[in-house]
């Protein structure tokens, strides 16, 4: 018998394999089988206590960006790569395995994220059997309820590190689906002219955004800072309407009184604006 065997059990250097030093053998053999049967442990979601998820290969990319998203939501785009490796319980050598850098990790979350969503607003705001603030309240709440936590944060912190973020509307869909419905609507409720005949123009268009830009604010101090409000939304919606219809009435028919010294809107005037802005940035 030589030195490192001692009555049939496995030593090291010479002496009894200790406990711990067993468990770890253990260890080692059961993550060779899972690896040779096509399996890696991948911790998903983030400290929620949680059991760890047994995942095929093909899934951990998958896994990494969703965690990973949710990190840099929480975080923001400045959390490093030992701290998202960290909280989802893998290598950093495993990161680097599937992204080469953390731009390429941010890349990778940014591009799945989609420029458009589902928009409830034209066919509502058509409905002239009910008043203007009563479409605008509607449509204001379902968008409203429509945001994502992550995705907004993520978009912001994206935008704070100088990166093209996902918008929750694209700027040629929010124009078509959101704001020229909304101007139309108003156009017909003070008797003006159509879209058809008059195109929407720089201060028609700058006219709707106020009522968009409110209603990411709200969003903003419900999701990001948290601020509680004793009104629930839809009544806050509700006197977000009367408040903008109030102001946007007279607003929009001096517009037109001196139409001829009106800007159009096109969808080219749209992106120079767009990358003027992200030149200055």
């Amino acid at each position: 018998m030589t030195s490192r065997q001692t009555c049939g059990r496995r030593t090291i250097a010479g002496r009894s394999a200790t406990r711990p030093a067993a468990l770890l053998l253990l260890l080692v053999c059961r993550t060779r089988t899972l690896k040779r049967s096509g399996f890696e442990q991948v911790f998903i979601p983030l400290n929620d206590d949680k059991p760890r998820k047994r995942v095929k290969r093909g899934q951990r990319r998958a896994l990494i960006i969703e965690g990973a998203r949710r990190i840099f939501a929480q975080q923001g785009l400045s959390a490093s790569t030992r701290d998202i490796a960290a909280e989802l319980g893998v290598t950093q050598a495993l990161l680097y395995k599937y992204f080469e850098s953390k731009d390429a990790l941010i890349e990778a979350i940014l591009a799945q994220e989609p420029d458009v969503v589902t928009l409830p607003a034209r066919e509502t705001l058509e409905d002239t059997s009910r008043s203007l603030e009563d479409r605008l309240t509607e449509v204001s709440t379902a968008i409203l309820n429509g945001y994502d936590e992550e995705r907004l944060r993520l978009s912001l912190f994206a935008g704070l590190a100088g990166i093209r973020a996902p918008f929750f509307f694209g700027p040629v869909q929010l124009r078509s689906e959101l704001l020229e419905p909304i101007i139309a609507a108003l156009r017909l409720d003070c008797g003006l002219e159509p879209l058809s005949s008059r195109p929407l123009c720089a201060a028609e268009f700058d006219l709707a955004m106020v009522l968009y830009g409110k209603l990411v604010c709200v969003a903003m101090r419900d999701l990001v800072y948290r601020i509680q409000t004793a009104q629930d939304r839809t009544k806050a919606m509700d006197q977000l309407a009367r408040v903008w219809c109030t102001g946007a009435r007279p607003e929009i028919c001096a517009i037109h009184e001196s139409w001829d010294a009106q800007e159009p809107v096109t969808r080219e005037a749209l992106h120079a604006k767009r990358e003027r802005l992200a030149r200055t940035a």
